[in-house]
């Protein structure tokens, strides 16, 4: 025993060794392609640098040529433009004098010939004007003549008139006293016939109404008389009255007329000689307004292109500012990204060697639970040549992996137990016959290390075409699974009567394993905390569910290849649990601590950790994407 320990000892210090040199030469390798890195960038950077300003340089100076040029060739323009204008202007002023000496001699032509023709139209309008006062007064003493001729003869026409309506009424009269006369007699003639009494009467009411009729007639031909004479009279005076008016209003007309035909002849010829001595003067203004227009066109498209040039340039150096910052920031991102990726990969190799050792030591724990040391596949991490792990396995680490063993393989426990219960040699034949003898007594001497004493008798993993008989093993694993819990839960269950009821095939070392078992869980119940137990429980209960729900009716549409690989790797996970929970109860039973007092659990404690530093990462990583996205965000704006 010795021996093999030196033996595995010396080993395990030379793949230390070989591993430190490897790890060494990783290191070297990673610090060097580090730095050759960070060397390259900063040279592509520098490069970068001189190129940006290699470009902008010449930017620079080819603007500073294109500005030469420009102002040169602004110079030649300008001198040929002025001159230009200098020619123009002296051609301007030559015809100005020239037009200037044709306008004086055909104005004065037209004005000459215009007097001749106004003195003509004044003459005539004079004549005209002349004769038609002429003919106003030659009407007026007519009417005056006439109107007092008319005055003189108007006691005769008034007598005339009179006598005429005389007349006319005494015809009238005599006609109607001839109808009245006849009608009379035609009555009296009627009247005669009738009564002679009557005769006396009517002549005196005849008589009587004669009477008043001439009467009001008299008074009606007198009032008429008077009437026509005040009418007369009346239109006598309103005849006056209209000529005095008509006397005046012409002659205010007249008045007026020449007050207004003096005024016009005024402003025609204040018009005339201003529009005359303002013609030249309008004509500079124009002259002035043409020049200033063009000189401000002129300078209104210098300063546009002068602006359109200048926004050009402020562009192109924000576009190159834009660039260069979004390379600086890009840079930074990647630093900071790249920062991020090394702290996560290094959290990731801290995680990975801390699930490596613990692996390891649970390779170590089920190796003695075995009773069989293997070579190791994960190599050591612990530069401690002398830990824990690497020492000899005490005899109490493989009574707890002997019974996590049982937990995790129920298979031996069920056989037994079956053949105790059922006390048929059948039973007992076939229990012993599944165990595939690798020594004499199955105990811990002479094993071969590379032979696992329990192959064969996992019923986890059954490959079978037959996908019925795939689900009835399924369904006898789960009741040996139920049976075998309500078996190991039994509170009265003592390691005297786990070992008396056995039949006389059993092998020893399974007595001696049931009742270390039982030895360490009663232990155990008596230094595990409540809530380990709880949990430890839960767990059990969980695996039991899961191992139901494995075989539920989706599994019916899985190939049996499928369904051996998912119990593959279902075995797997089951044995990390059980390795996991070993380790924690071995922790606790080897430090035999009381019930009041909470063990240490490492497992618990790592995993404490790893949750503490994945919340931890998480939240750098969102703060490097908070930065980043507001550098981004910066970079937008800008």
């Amino acid at each position: 025993m010795l021996l093999l320990q030196s033996t595995y000892r010396g080993h395990l210090a030379r793949r230390f060794v070989l591993h430190l040199n490897k790890a060494a030469a990783r290191i070297q390798g990673l610090a060097r392609g580090h730095f050759t890195r960070k060397r390259v960038k900063a040279e592509r950077r520098w490069t970068c640098a001189r190129k940006i300003q290699r470009w902008f340089r010449a930017c620079v100076t080819r603007d500073i040529m294109f500005r030469m040029k420009r102002e040169q060739g602004a110079n030649c323009l300008q001198r040929v433009y002025r001159g230009h204008l200098g020619r123009k202007s002296w051609r301007f002023r030559q015809q100005t004098l020239a037009a200037n000496a044709i306008q004086r001699c055909v104005k004065g032509h037209e004005g000459r010939k215009s007097a001749l023709a106004e003195m003509q139209r004044l003459a005539i309008a004079r004549q005209k004007r002349m004769g038609r006062a002429a003919v106003k007064f030659q009407a007026i003493y007519r009417g005056f003549t006439c109107r007092k001729w008319i005055k003189r003869r108007m006691p005769a026409l008034v007598l005339a008139r009179r006598i005429r309506m005389v007349l006319r009424l005494q015809r009238a009269f005599r006609g109607y006293r001839g109808r009245l006369a006849f009608r009379m007699a035609m009555q009296l003639q009627e009247m005669d016939s009738k009564s002679a009494a009557l005769i006396p009467l009517q002549a005196l009411a005849r008589g009587h109404i004669i009477r008043q009729r001439l009467r009001d007639e008299a008074e009606r031909v007198m009032a008429e008389e008077a009437a026509s004479l005040a009418s007369s009279l009346l239109l006598f005076r309103q005849n006056r009255s209209a000529r005095i008016i008509q006397i005046g209003w012409r002659a205010w007309t007249a008045i007026k007329y020449e007050w207004a035909m003096n005024r016009f002849a005024s402003w025609i010829q204040i018009w005339y000689r201003v529009r005359r001595m303002s013609s030249l003067g309008r004509m500079q203004r124009r002259k002035i307004f043409a020049s200033a227009t063009k000189i401000q066109s002129v300078c209104v498209g210098h300063k546009g292109r002068k602006f359109f040039i200048e926004y050009k340039r402020n562009k192109f150096a924000t576009r190159i500012q834009a660039t260069f910052r979004g390379h600086m920031e890009r840079i930074v991102a990647f630093q900071l990204l790249r920062k991020a990726r090394e702290r996560a990969k290094k959290e990731r190799e801290r995680k990975q060697r801390e699930l490596e050792e613990e692996r390891r030591q649970l390779a170590i724990i089920a190796q003695s639970n075995r009773g069989q040391i293997e070579v190791f596949v994960q190599e050591p991490i612990q530069s401690d040549t002398f830990h824990r792990p690497a020492q000899i396995v005490p005899e109490y680490m493989k009574v707890i992996a002997e019974q996590e063993e049982r937990v995790k393989r129920p298979t031996v426990s069920n056989a037994v137990l079956r053949g105790a219960t059922m006390r048929s040699n059948m039973s007992e034949v076939r229990a012993a016959g599944k165990l595939k003898a690798r020594s004499d007594d199955f105990g811990w001497q002479t094993v071969d290390p590379s032979v696992d004493p329990y192959e064969g008798l996992d019923l986890h993993v059954e490959n079978s075409d037959d996908e019925a008989d795939v689900r009835s093993q399924g369904e006898t694993r789960r009741r040996r699974t139920r049976k075998l819990s309500d078996t190991l839960n039994l509170p009265g269950l003592r390691p005297s009567a786990s070992t008396e009821s056995f039949p006389q095939i059993a092998p020893s070392y399974l007595k001696r394993y049931l009742e270390a078992a039982e030895d360490v869980r009663g232990r155990l119940t008596s230094t595990v905390p409540k809530e380990f137990k709880l949990a430890y429980s839960e767990v059990e209960e969980e695996e039991f569910s899961r191992k139901d729900r494995s075989l539920s009716p989706r599994a019916e549409q899985l190939t049996p290849a499928e369904v051996a690989h998912r119990q593959r790797v279902r075995r797997f996970d089951e044995k990390m649990r059980s390795f996991r929970r070993a380790a924690g109860d071995l922790q606790g039973s080897s430090r035999g601590e009381t019930q009041d007092v909470k063990p240490p659990n490492p497992f618990y404690e790592v995993y404490t950790q790893e949750l503490v530093t994945n919340k931890q990462t998480r939240q750098r990583f969102k703060l490097d994407k908070l930065s980043l996205s507001r550098r981004g965000g910066d970079e937008t704006s800008t």
